[in-house]
C-alpha cells in the first residue's frame, strides 16, 4: 500500500529545539500538496537512485567504518538491494497510484465507488546499525512513492553512516520535505513525543515497545520490524549435509551474524548431528580458513558492548563449543562459533544472538522439533528454515 512513508531531508544536530521545527517544517511541505503528484514521486525517486549511484563508494567506506563489512557483503546486503527496489517502484508507481472502483451498498444507488490512495502525511523512520543504508532507504523509498513527507533518524551506532546520510540527502533530495536528524537516545526520544502520521522502525523488541508505546499516545499507525530467534530444521532425509552447511555458514555469519532473518538454532534430528557438526566445520574452514579474525571475508559486531554481549552468552553455555569460541571485545571480533547441546535455559537459547554463533539442538523426531521450537521461538518466528526432501 502507498500509505506509509515519507518526503525528503535535512541534517539537524544544531538541539533539541531544532527537532520541533524540523517536525513542523515537513508538516508544512506535506499540507503543501507539493508531494503528490506522480511527477514529483517519480522526481525524487530518481534522485535519490541518484545518491546511491554516484555515492556508492562513500557509502560502502562507510559500512566499511562502522561494521567492518567486507565490500562484497556492502554491495549484496545494502547496495545491490536498493537497485533491486528502485526497478520495482519505477516498473509499478503509477499502477499504485491508480483509483480503485468498488460497489457500494444497495441503498446508496446511484452513487460509485472508490478507493483513493491517499498520503498519510510525515512519517518518522527509525533506522538500525545492521543495514544502516539499506534499511532507512528502502523506507524512505515507500515514502516518496506514497506522497509523504519523512524525518529519518538514522543509528547513533553507525555514526559513519549516519553522517553520509545526512550530508548526501540533503543534496539530491528535496529539503523541505526529506530531513535527517543526527543523534542518540535523546533526539530520539524528543521525536518519539511528536505526532507522527506514521512511524516505520527496524530494531530491537525492547526499543520497538518504547517506539509504540510511544505511538500510541497519539494513535499513530507504527511499521515495526524486530528480531527474533529464528529456528533451522535439519531432518534426517536431506540429500546433502554439505550444502546444508554452507548455507548455514552463510547465513549465521553473514553480517557477522547481525541479521535479524539469520537462522539463530538448528533442530537437528539426532541421528544428523555428528555429520552437520563435521559438515558445518567443513564448511567453515572453507569460508574463513585457519582464523577467522585475519579473513578478509568476516565482518565485525558493531561496538565493543555486542561482542561483549556475545561473549558472555559462549562462555555462559552449557553446551560444547565444537568451533570458535574466540572472542577480542577490543576489536569487536567474535568468531564464527558452533555449540553443541546447550540447555533451553541458557542465555544463548534464550536470547536473541545477533552475533555469529550458531547452536545445534537435537531432537527425536518432527514432534519434538515443533515442541522445542516453540518453547524457544514461540510459535511464530520471524522465519523458520527448513532442510528435507519429505
Amino acid at each position: 500500500s502507498l500509505h506509509l512513508f515519507l518526503c525528503r531531508e535535512t541534517s539537524i544536530r544544531e538541539g533539541m529545539a531544532s527537532i520541533e521545527s524540523v517536525h513542523a517544517d515537513a508538516v508544512r511541505s506535506f499540507e503543501s500538496h507539493k508531494t503528490r503528484p506522480y511527477e514529483y514521486r517519480m522526481g525524487q525517486l530518481k534522485a535519490l537512485k541518484k545518491m546511491v549511484m554516484e555515492r556508492q563508494g562513500e557509502l560502502t567506506a562507510a559500512l566499511m567504518a562502522d561494521l567492518g563489512k567486507p565490500e562484497a557483503e556492502c554491495d549484496l546486503g545494502e547496495i545491490s538491494a536498493l537497485k533491486i527496489a528502485f526497478e520495482t517502484f519505477f516498473n509499478n508507481l503509477k499502477t499504485w497510484m491508480k483509483h480503485e472502483q468498488r460497489p457500494v451498498w444497495s441503498l446508496l444507488l446511484p452513487a460509485s465507488g472508490e478507493v483513493r490512495f491517499e498520503p498519510l502525511g510525515v512519517s518518522l523512520i527509525i533506522g538500525p546499525f545492521n543495514f544502516p543504508i539499506n534499511c532507512v532507504l528502502k523506507p524512505l523509498m515507500g515514502a516518496i512513492a506514497a506522497g509523504c513527507c519523512a524525518v529519518i533518524k538514522p543509528s547513533e551506532q553507525t555514526p559513519h553512516c549516519a553522517a553520509a546520510l545526512a550530508k548526501f540527502v540533503p543534496l539530491y533530495l528535496d529539503p523541505a520535505c526529506y530531513k535527517v536528524v543526527e543523534g542518540g537516545v535523546p533526539e530520539t526520544t524528543r521525536l518519539l513525543a511528536l505526532r507522527w502520521d506514521q512511524i516505520t522502525f527496524t530494531g530491537s523488541n525492547a526499543v520497538g515497545r518504547i517506539v509504540a508505546a510511544a505511538a500510541a499516545k497519539h494513535l499513530t499507525p507504527c511499521l515495526l520490524e524486530c528480531g527474533g530467534k529464528n529456528a533451522v530444521f535439519v531432518d534426517d532425509k536431506v540429500q546433502s549435509l554439505d550444502v546444508v552447511a554452507r548455507r548455514l555458514v552463510w547465513g549465521r555469519t553473514f553480517n557477522s551474524g547481525q541479521t535479524c532473518l539469520a537462522p539463530d538454532y538448528v533442530l537437528c534430528m539426532e541421528a544428523m548431528v555428528v555429520p552437520l557438526e563435521k559438515a558445518l566445520l567443513k564448511a567453515l574452514s572453507d569460508a574463513f580458513g585457519e582464523d577467522p579474525q585475519k579473513s578478509p571475508d568476516l565482518g565485525r559486531m558493531v561496538s565493543a558492548a555486542a561482542a561483549s554481549r556475545v561473549k558472555s552468552y559462549i562462555e555462559g553455555s552449557t553446551g560444547r563449543v565444537a568451533y570458535g569460541g574466540k572472542c577480542d571485545v577490543e576489536s569487536k571480533f567474535v568468531s564464527p562459533t558452533i555449540i553443541v547441546n546447550p540447555k533451553l535455559t541458557d542465555a544463548v537459547m534464550t536470547q536473541e544472538n545477533f552475533g555469529p554463533v550458531l547452536s545445534i539442538i537435537p531432537v527425536r523426531d518432527v514432534d519434538d522439533a515443533v515442541s522445542k521450537h516453540n518453547q524457544i521461538s514461540g510459535k511464530h518466528p520471524l522465519a523458520f528454515y527448513v532442510f528435507s526432501t519429505r
